[in-house]
């Protein structure tokens, strides 16, 4: 904890431009790929993995967590090219925020999942988008739960319902 808050401090304190932070940003967005296509090859493919788990990462409680912070990482900088307009990445980032919230909900993980759209919610509430944009957004993420809960129950929520049943 004392290393992130270091270096949340040091990078605030420092003199790099818009664009060098905006390259951190986009560096470690990228550098989760690697470990989630090895990841997702587990689980889909080899099925040796009934979880999702970032071998860089470790547990998968852990890896859910940290797909939970770059999903919300990867949605802010969706959010600053949507107020910048710039299309190419627009796209680009817009396909990276559908694969790591797929792989939230691959994680089955309650708690991540839970915090990923309340994060997401929150920053499109908080942004300077206009109300327009905040109101597209805000249905995006609406039609998203509810394709997710009614159309197939994936293991997310058959995990809750399980609990609920068990209470």
């Amino acid at each position: 904890m004392l290393l992130w808050v270091t270096f949340g401090w040091t990078l605030y304190r420092s003199d790099y431009t818009f664009e060098e932070k905006k390259y951190l940003f986009i560096f470690a967005i990228l550098m989760t790929i690697p470990p989630l296509v090895w990841g997702l090859t587990q689980v889909l493919i080899l099925f040796t993995n009934k979880d999702l788990q970032l071998h860089s990462v470790g547990h998968v409680n852990h890896s859910a967590i940290y797909l939970c912070i770059i999903t919300s990482v990867a949605f802010s900088l969706l959010i600053n090219q949507l107020k910048r307009a710039r299309q190419k990445y627009i796209f680009t980032t817009s396909l990276l925020l559908i694969l790591f919230i797929y792989c939230v909900i691959l994680s089955q993980s309650r708690a991540a999942f839970g915090i990923t759209i309340l994060l997401i919610s929150f920053m499109i509430l908080l942004s300077s988008l206009t109300k327009r944009l905040k109101a597209l957004l805000l249905t995006v993420v609406g039609v998203l739960l509810v394709c997710i809960i009614f159309v197939r129950p994936v293991k997310v929520i058959e995990k809750q319902i399980l609990s609920q049943h068990t209470c």
